[in-house]
């Protein structure tokens, strides 16, 4: 199933004043609440203005910093694996 459609059938909602960063496979995805900070996509047979293309080297290096953070976990897996930590004080459920 498309990461859009799981997103509209799952009806998030999101705090006031947050800020939702999505990729263009959530094109049409709005939130009832919360900004939403995607790149332009360009027009057919035209070029992006200059704002446009700063607007997305600004959504860019945002994400950019979240995708390593998530390869970063599926690196390492951490949510593949049991924790396995047998000290007291750790609890896992």
């Amino acid at each position: 199933m498309h990461d859009k459609a799981i997103a509209d059938g799952e009806e998030y909602e999101f705090p006031e004043g947050s800020i939702v960063w999505q990729d263009n496979g959530f094109q049409g995805f709005a939130p009832p609440s919360g900004t939403i900070r995607q790149p332009k996509k360009k027009p057919r047979n035209q070029p992006l203005s200059e704002s446009d293309k700063q607007h997305n080297q600004e959504v860019s290096s945002e994400r950019v910093e979240i995708e390593h953070q998530i390869g970063g976990i599926k690196r390492c897996n951490i949510v593949a694996h049991k924790f396995r930590n047998r000290t007291d004080y750790y609890v896992d459920i």
